[in-house]
């Protein structure tokens, strides 16, 4: 009898436990974000074959994209509080609808802190990666580490774990590139650095993207990628505002060349 209540018992905590776990992949999580991106390519189309990146706040909160990417065709399909396995469930709507040349990675954080083991989050990872590699062979696919955070000291460990695994699996993968960003958060402690995030100690600061935007443009570098020349809209305005005063001063000179002198 007394065994029966303790497995009845343990039935019921696990049930209880599991009611605050993630479904991952819910269809309906991110419903309106994604709506959203429908909306902005229909006001405004997308360029063909953009750098896509994706994932979850880190790359959703990362409102200075364009500027930290000048001359590069970026487009920010991140959407908050996402984990790898959303990636797969909105894969279509966030990378292959696009065709995009190169898609960037940023997830996984997310996965951790809400319990999933290590091995499972890079299951999905792997499964993103590997769709992308099968749809879109010729796209490059730059994944970028878990950034440790203030707020989640207790991850340390457990993204340090999924990191280097990321890395090795992308080292034996064509097109496929990873970008430690998880080395630069730290301090000579071993310690995330302050400065680098918001107020919140989870999601990055302004000194925080610049660390990361310096580190992907980097990698962007070192693929040789060609960097449109940015349009300058005030020197071109002054041009055309300088040929026009120009060409009316030599119509205004020839007509008074041409009237008859007075007697």
């Amino acid at each position: 009898m007394l065994r029966t209540q303790i497995r009845c018992l343990g039935l019921l905590l696990m049930l209880l436990a599991s009611s605050y776990l993630p479904v991952r992949g819910r269809a309906g999580d991110f419903e309106a974000e994604l709506a959203a991106f429908d909306t902005a390519d229909r006001k405004s189309p997308p360029p063909a074959a953009p750098i896509v990146f994706t994932g979850s706040s880190t790359i959703a909160r990362w409102t200075s994209l364009a500027a930290d990417f000048e001359g590069l065709p970026v487009l920010n399909r991140g959407f908050g509080s996402s984990r790898y396995a959303d990636l797969l469930t909105h894969y279509d709507r966030v990378i292959l609808r696009y065709r995009p040349s190169a898609v960037v990675l940023y997830s996984g954080d997310n996965d951790l802190a809400e319990g999933w083991a290590v091995s499972a989050v890079l299951g999905d990872f792997t499964n993103v990666v590997n769709r992308i590699r099968r749809n879109l062979p010729e796209t490059r696919i730059l994944a970028i580490s878990i950034k440790p955070s203030p707020a989640r000291g207790r991850l340390i460990e457990r993204q340090r774990e999924f990191n280097e695994a990321a890395r090795r699996f992308c080292a034996t993968g064509t097109n496929v590139h990873y970008v430690d960003v998880f080395s630069g958060v730290l301090d000579q402690t071993g310690q995330p650095r302050i400065e680098l995030f918001g107020p919140d100690r989870l999601h990055l600061g302004t000194a925080g993207y610049a660390l990361l935007s310096d580190l992907v443009n980097a990698e962007f570098n070192r693929w040789g990628l060609k960097r449109r020349a940015a349009v300058r809209v005030l020197p071109a305005i002054a041009g055309l505002a300088l040929a026009g005063l120009t060409g009316g001063l030599i119509w205004w000179r020839r007509q008074r060349s041409s009237k008859p002198t007075g007697a």
